[in-house]
């Protein structure tokens, strides 16, 4: 089945607390008449904007960062909120483990991407108290698909499942979902992408979706035959044959011009990770094949 998780905003109102702390101290201007003085190389939040701003000039000024390009550069999202921005490249980080608490609208899935962790407890309560348990989930991220053997289990290190999807979840009003994810000890771990939202179901999958990449690292080979290679961002790229019901094409269509600029996440294949991308569509047809079904194909680039 192919289907997309239609993501709700995650506001301050719908992230109603985290264990996630900053890394940087809350700018200031200062009192009147008395500004803070930033020096150059200075990392400072802004909680209002949710984002992290350095100073690239030694400056004493009321103007906040955001409005003061000449001193101070953006260079990404608070850590709290890094895990619900448009990028799978910044990530959300915390030390043994982090914990969220939403108060979302009705919604029935969530979607982890880029984890780097052990363990992930997702919980739905039926009101906003955390009162009584409507739904609870525990995944183990140790992936051991590639295992065949004892020496494999021994010798080769276990890969750790990196995305986690679930669309089961109870769609409550008023409810609360918390969200654990934690490491094997006292290590790092972080999430790259955190969405919540509603499934949207536009097909069966057919044989013969393609998966790759889009690779923006730059690798230039001068004329004595050296490489120069500079790592960048990548980001996945799927193309997908769909098969509906005729009666399903008008919904299909009116549901993919609703996400024409707006990130989604993808699900294509239930036993495939690859398969789950974090973006957006770049071109689809429907042609009406048969009397009563019709066939799709959606082309879908990912976000870096």
């Amino acid at each position: 089945m192919t289907t997309f998780i239609r993501p709700i905003d995650i506001t301050s109102d719908v992230l109603a607390d985290s264990t996630v702390g900053e890394v940087w101290p809350e700018w200031s201007a200062g009192g009147f008449a008395s500004w803070v003085n930033y020096a150059a190389g200075t990392r400072v939040l802004r909680t209002g904007t949710r984002r992290v701003y350095e100073c690239i000039v030694d400056v004493a000024s009321a103007t906040p960062p955001e409005d003061d390009a000449a001193h101070w550069l953006d260079i990404g999202p608070a850590n709290r909120w890094a895990a619900f921005d448009r990028s799978v490249g910044t990530l959300t980080t915390a030390v043994g483990g982090m914990t969220f608490d939403f108060l979302p609208p009705a919604c029935d899935s969530i979607a982890l991407l880029d984890l780097q962790a052990a363990r992930v407890e997702v919980d739905v309560y039926t009101d906003a108290s955390a009162g009584e348990l409507a739904y609870g989930r525990a995944i183990d991220l140790a992936d051991r698909a590639g295992v065949s053997s004892w020496y494999d289990y021994l010798a080769v290190p276990i890969d750790l499942q990196s995305t986690v999807v679930l669309t089961d979840l109870p769609p409550l009003h008023g409810g609360r979902v918390t969200v654990r994810i934690t490491a094997v000890s006292a290590t790092s771990i972080a999430v790259g992408t955190c969405v919540l939202g509603t499934a949207v179901a536009l097909g069966d999958t057919r044989t013969g979706a393609s998966l790759g990449i889009v690779d923006y690292s730059r690798k230039k080979t001068d004329d004595y035959g050296v490489t120069d290679i500079v790592e960048r961002p990548w980001s996945g790229r799927i193309t997908v044959p769909v098969s509906m019901r005729r009666e399903q094409v008008d919904a299909v269509s009116r549901a993919l011009s609703l996400i024409r600029a707006k990130p989604v996440v993808w699900l294509i294949a239930d036993d495939i990770d690859a398969s789950v991308i974090y973006g957006f569509w770049t071109d689809w047809s429907i042609t009406l094949s048969y009397p009563t079904h019709a066939e799709a194909s959606i082309t879908i680039q990912g976000l870096a």
